[in-house]
């Protein structure tokens, strides 16, 4: 490093994180590009050699002109570089790692904190460029996707609409994600996934007689911090399904925010499948099957329209390296489209099967 500028940030990046992770990591473990949501990146050689990166204008920019060394030892990742001609270091605990994935947490409450995914090369943004990329054509295109996406949608099945006998509602469903941990979501991201997750989960409780006026609280809190309070009070209007995703769609043009409208809507897919897992025996009854197919072409829809629109929005782009770094899971929609097609039973079983899958996928956004 060889500006005050790039030791300012790479001291502030290379804070000393607090480790709860128990695998042993290995140089090339690391080997790749590692973008943060936080707006930082890493790229680890299996020389043991990196490149520190920033965002800069919307564009991911280098810190340094040359490489620097890193070791593995455990959890413990040590770092150095050059500033001024002498040599410093410092050492970093990842607090959970994948192949896929890994999560840093300082204990300072570093603008570095927050998830990690692997992806082939940095997505470069360009800001100035991003609303004039969505011009009228790219978004006619949109408009296009998003008329299919809805079609299917509104041929679907509608969890809210589920008749629950008096003797199925005196279980109650204990895999809801608990409304005191709305706290613990710092970033958009992690926002927008976690309202769309307790705005579907209302649908059970709405089903299983349970209160909803806390959910609907923490859902308003959620929407207020996202800047979307306005949406709360037709949400739960007695509007069509269609007619609401129509106006939040509408509302999310306007305000040039489609990136919140296809994550929330991808974090609804996803909750769906997680909540189908939990009691696929009683939800199967009552879904015929031109209403679960009608389920996953909606899937395939809007996974059509996050691929086009995360070549001009940077917050679809993350979403879309997400999508791609997990898609040979058996949850993601073409393959468990395929799998899923036969008779009830089969889905039933695919689901049983899946579980644990499907559980970490639904986790993976939250957390």
């Amino acid at each position: 490093m060889k500006t005050t500028f790039r030791s300012i940030i790479i001291i502030s990046i290379f804070a000393v994180l607090s480790v709860s992770c128990s695998t042993k990591l290995d140089v090339k473990d690391l080997t790749g590009f590692w973008q943060g949501e936080c707006g930082r990146g890493f790229q680890f050689t299996d020389k043991g050699t990196y490149f520190f990166y920033f965002i800069e204008n919307g564009t991911w920019k280098c810190s340094g002109d040359s490489e620097n060394n890193f070791s593995v030892k455990g959890n413990e990742i040590c770092c150095e570089w050059t500033e001024n001609g002498e040599t410093k270091a410092i050492c970093y605990f990842v607090d959970s790692f994948t192949e896929q994935e890994m999560k840093l947490h300082s204990e300072s409450g570093d603008i570095s904190d927050g998830k990690y995914i692997k992806v082939s090369e940095p997505i470069q943004i360009d800001v100035e460029e991003r609303k004039s990329a969505l011009a009228s054509s790219v978004l006619a295109q949109i408009d296009s996707l998003y008329l299919l996406y809805q079609k299917a949608l509104s041929q679907s099945f509608d969890i809210s609409e589920f008749g629950l006998t008096e003797t199925e509602k005196l279980v109650k469903p204990e895999y809801l994600l608990k409304l005191s941990v709305s706290n613990d979501f710092v970033t958009r991201s992690q926002k927008i996934n976690a309202m769309a997750i307790y705005v579907m989960e209302s649908s059970i409780k709405q089903i299983y007689d349970m209160p909803l006026e806390d959910t609907k609280q923490t859902i308003a809190k959620l929407a207020a911090e996202l800047d979307h309070a306005d949406d709360i009070e037709y949400l739960w209007s007695d509007a069509t399904v269609s007619e609401k995703l129509e106006r939040e769609y509408e509302v999310c043009k306007e305000r040039g925010d489609l990136a919140y409208f296809w994550q929330f809507q991808y974090a609804f897919f996803v909750e769906t499948k997680y909540l189908l897992a939990q009691n696929p025996e009683l939800f199967f009854s009552k879904i015929s099957d031109e209403q679960y197919q009608a389920f996953h072409e909606s899937v395939v829809r809007r996974i059509d329209v996050i691929m086009e629109l995360a070549k001009y929005d940077d917050e679809v782009a993350i979403l879309k390296s997400f999508i791609d770094q997990n898609k040979n899971n058996v949850w993601q929609a073409n393959s468990d489209y395929q799998s899923t097609l036969g008779t009830k039973d089969l889905r039933i079983k695919h689901y049983i099967d899946n579980k644990d899958n499907i559980i970490a996928r639904r986790n993976a956004i939250l957390f």
